[in-house]
């Protein structure tokens, strides 16, 4: 079921760079949008860095060892739902840094898996336990983030029997956002399948646009265009079709709903 709250007229949608500085001042929970969709839908953030659990991430592998911190990378964007691993016991960043520590990759095969559709397991357990093992070359600096995202797939497809590319960028990510590995020209960020879509919306206006001019003309890193692609997708799918119900924020379903 789709709904618009009462009362709201169809409005013209925000453009990319709107969208991108809007959702931004939306981080700050005492700001009202009076943009319907921001205001009442659950969006991404607009940077990896602003997500809770990237942050939970960023906290878990400070300051450790290459190795470990790969590992907790690997597993924590394999496992299941990110977005879950704030739970105590669940498979968050924490957990897993700690069991790599000590050597115990064995903790991979029995913690539980999230059910997440974007984050969903994408291979059985004692098989990622052997996927997330660390190699020099996986490691070694390279040139682009295209490239790791490259080598990252084919680490981990020796492992998988299914094509991936959600997963490995969103791991080339975390492996430069947090100086994994040394990138150096990160100007250049392949999509996955959200973004792409979203940059189909912003060639509507923009032909011929690209993640790195897109970088370059919003003073933003590549990676966070990215993110903010996919979050744009959404925005524009909701503002054309309504959101849906599992999309809105609580107060938008209550009777006590503030007017609008």
């Amino acid at each position: 079921m789709k709904r618009w709250p009462v009362g709201v007229l169809r409005v013209l949608p925000l453009s990319f760079a709107a969208f991108l500085a809007e959702r931004d001042r939306c981080r700050d929970r005492t700001h009202r949008s009076n943009d319907r969709v921001l205001r009442d839908a659950f969006i991404e953030n607009t940077d990896r860095r602003y997500d809770h659990v990237s942050q939970e991430l960023e906290r878990a592998i400070a300051g450790q060892p290459l190795e470990p911190a790969v590992v907790t990378v690997m597993a924590l964007r394999l496992s299941g739902s990110a977005r879950e691993s704030e739970r105590p016991g669940r498979s968050g960043a924490a957990p897993i840094m700690a069991a790599t520590l000590r050597g115990d990759l064995g903790f991979l095969k029995t913690m539980p898996f999230t059910g997440r559709k974007t984050y969903r397991a994408v291979m059985k357990k004692a098989t990622m336990a052997r996927a997330v093992q660390v190699t020099r070359r996986l490691t070694r600096p390279t040139r682009s983030l295209k490239r790791l995202t490259r080598r990252v797939k084919k680490h981990l497809e020796k492992h998988s029997t299914r094509q991936l590319h959600f997963h490995p960028l969103q791991i080339a990510c975390d492996l430069y956002v947090y100086g994994l590995v040394h990138v150096r020209d990160a100007s250049d960020c392949p999509l996955a399948i959200g973004s792409e879509r979203g940059m189909k919306w912003v060639r509507q206006d923009s032909p011929g646009a690209t993640v790195k001019g897109l970088a370059e003309l919003l003073e933003r890193p590549a990676h966070s265009v990215q993110t903010g692609l996919c979050g744009y997708d959404k925005y524009r799918r909701y503002t054309r079709d309504g959101i849906p119900a599992k999309k809105l924020r609580s107060y938008t379903t209550r009777r006590d709903a503030p007017a609008v």
